[in-house]
């Protein structure tokens, strides 16, 4: 594809990098989309086979009574029994099918990565003219945004900016 092909997009270079840039983020946001997608029916599907097991080793309670006795030491019926029955009633997925709410979630991925882009590529469309500006307030403004997540995850993890 040619930079001065005017049915692509005109005659500005600039342009054409706007546009491949918004098409590689809708396609890395699909990618990341579908990443999501299959962990989670794979999560729906561990879940359900390990409850399955459980349940199963739950009735053998002589199974369970002795794994448990060999960690905790003595374990009577009433324990099993009680155990048992909080397995029983714990909330399991029904199914490893992908509800309308995982798609959204999936669509919005899709949204997130493709909105994170336009901060740093706004300067590109702010100065068409002057590229190597361009180049510069966007590389601030990724220095910026990486640095406010890092932040940000550093205070989800618990720690604190300890500034003099």
């Amino acid at each position: 594809m040619r930079t001065d092909d005017p049915r692509v997009i005109g005659n500005n270079p600039v342009s054409l990098i706007l546009l491949l840039t918004l098409l590689c983020n809708v396609a890395w946001g699909c990618v990341d989309a579908a990443y999501y997608l299959i962990s989670v029916y794979t999560l729906r599907a561990r879940q359900l086979s390990q409850i399955k097991r459980l349940k199963e080793a739950l009735r053998k309670r002589r199974v369970v009574s002795e794994f448990l006795s060999d960690g905790v030491g003595d374990v009577d019926d009433g324990q099993v029994r009680a155990l048992a029955g909080w397995i029983a009633d714990a909330a399991d997925p029904k199914s490893k099918k992908l509800t309308r709410r995982d798609w959204w979630a999936a669509l919005s991925i899709v949204f997130i990565v493709v909105f994170a882009t336009f901060p740093v590529v706004i300067p590109f469309a702010l100065f068409p003219d002057n590229v190597q500006l361009a180049v510069n307030i966007s590389h601030g403004i990724a220095l910026a945004i990486l640095f406010v997540c890092g932040c940000s995850f550093g205070v989800y993890g618990g720690h604190r900016w300890k500034g003099k």
